[in-house]
């Protein structure tokens, strides 16, 4: 199973998407339109926890995975996050497939470049060495199936505070076989900032 494209549409302020998936079986090519009109893909993004842990005494909060780019081909990477807070740090979670089924990691030290509407650039920097496994990168359907990576990139409150203040229109990443790098469409760049309204 592959996804073949992916439309977004904004309906009563809300995001839908709809999913266009090849099905194969030997030499026969079946197509099947799945119209995914469920809450659960309306992008309704909300924090999936909120409370304090009984033993660390941290407080977390952490939103809903939502979709920051999935590209039209079917090679190179596409892009899901979340974000998440424990106590006053900041986490920007990068949850990357390769498209194409290949092997990938991420080296410690790493960065994860953004790419805003006024010029400048945010560099986030990962935290530890990650190779990417079927089924990294975490939920969905085409996540569960793909070499995947989920990394938890620090973010500080500057970095923050000059997303909400601009647009993400370019993202970079850093892997141990060079870069590879995606524009970032408004609907992307609105759920980054959504999700980070949601944890301050």
């Amino acid at each position: 199973v592959s996804i073949w494209f992916t439309a977004h549409y904004k309906i009563n302020n809300k995001y839908i998407s709809i999913y266009v998936y090849g099905l194969y079986f030997s030499d026969m090519k079946i197509y099947t339109l799945l119209l995914l009109f469920a809450p659960a893909i309306a992008f309704s993004q909300s924090l999936t926890e909120n409370k304090k842990d009984e033993f660390s005494g941290k407080h977390v909060k952490e939103t809903t995975v939502e979709k920051l780019v999935h590209p039209f081909k079917m090679s190179g990477f596409a892009y899901n996050f979340s974000i998440k807070k424990i106590d006053e740090n900041y986490y920007f979670n990068l949850r990357m497939m390769s498209l194409d089924g290949s092997v990938f990691s991420i080296h410690k030290e790493s960065k994860f470049m953004l790419k805003l509407k006024n010029d400048s650039i945010i560099t986030l920097i990962s935290p530890s060495y990650e190779i990417s496994g079927r089924g990294g990168a975490g939920s969905g359907l085409s996540a569960s199936a793909s070499q995947g990576v989920s990394i938890y990139y620090p973010i500080s409150r500057d970095n923050i505070d000059a997303i909400l203040a601009s647009d993400i229109v370019k993202i970079r990443v850093i892997t141990s076989e060079g870069y590879t790098e995606q524009e970032v469409k408004e609907v992307g760049s609105k759920k980054v900032k959504k999700a980070l309204s949601l944890v301050l």
